[in-house]
């Protein structure tokens, strides 16, 4: 069981880790939603109320995000030596080849996660708005398609032989630390 938690647990945190910092860059790229995000400066009156909202939704949900991403980790650092990095490596090469699936109807994937994750219509922007403009829907599939190529790097990585030398290593250095206590 502790076997699985430790590959559910390792799995959550490469595909958080990947999208959270994802999302990060992505911000500060754009001075005034990374005023917004970082030091809750209000947006300009080129965005309307509905966009204000939508990105404070989306604010809301990255801070959540962040969250568990920091807590999986933590909980990862007490299940590591359950872990098995090749078999953490092919869960996330089949969930990112599921997910590349997802970007062939991307459009209604993107519809769909939006209806699952936010309660309010706030995301139904029309395509004359500033989001629409600035974020139109070949961006997030084009950031979707580079986060799911991580994704695959990271479980095509874990998979192969290299990482199982290293996480040898990096456990019997830990057992070094836990024995001494």
């Amino acid at each position: 069981m502790k076997k699985i938690l430790a590959t559910i647990f390792l799995t959550i945190i490469i595909f958080l880790t990947v999208l959270n910092t994802t999302f990060l860059i992505e911000i500060s790229k754009d001075k005034e939603l990374s005023n917004f995000y970082y030091k809750n400066i209000e947006l300009s009156s080129n965005y309307s109320q509905k966009e204000i909202t939508h990105m404070q939704e989306v604010k809301n949900l990255v801070n959540l995000s962040i969250f568990i991403n920091l807590l999986v980790i933590l909980i990862t650092l007490i299940l590591f030596k359950y872990s098995n990095l090749k078999t953490v490596g092919k869960v996330v090469i089949s969930i990112s080849l599921l997910l590349f699936i997802g970007a062939i109807f991307f459009q209604k994937f993107f519809h769909t996660f939006h209806l699952i994750i936010f309660n309010s219509n706030n995301w139904l922007l029309p395509a004359t708005s500033t989001l629409i403009q600035n974020y139109p829907l070949t961006y997030f599939k084009d950031k979707f398609i580079l986060i799911n190529t991580i994704n695959l790097i990271i479980g095509i990585s874990l998979a192969s032989s290299i990482f199982q030398v290293l996480h040898s290593k990096l456990e019997s250095h830990l057992k070094c630390y836990t024995n001494k206590s």
